[in-house]
């Protein structure tokens, strides 16, 4: 599934891919630059604004989880 099928489906079709691994890529800055990261996470858990939409898409390896927020998300792609 493409980055551009993910954020497309409605939210319950988004609830059903929590659990699933994905290649993701999203914009992080560091030391106030803004830099691409890639990682291959698993999707955890979805945090919603008042308006239902996605805010922050939340991920884990097993060990460190990443939320990150939908603005910044690049690309995610299910593995």
């Amino acid at each position: 599934m493409s980055s551009n099928e993910i954020f497309e489906l409605d939210q319950a079709s988004i609830c059903e891919l929590v659990g699933k691994r994905f290649r993701v890529s999203y914009k992080e800055e560091r030391n106030g630059i803004v830099e691409a990261v890639s990682h291959d996470k698993k999707l955890i858990a979805l945090d919603y604004s008042d308006k239902q939409e996605v805010n922050h898409y939340i991920f884990s390896d097993g060990v460190q989880h990443i939320k990150i927020p939908s603005a910044h998300l690049v690309t995610m792609t299910q593995v």
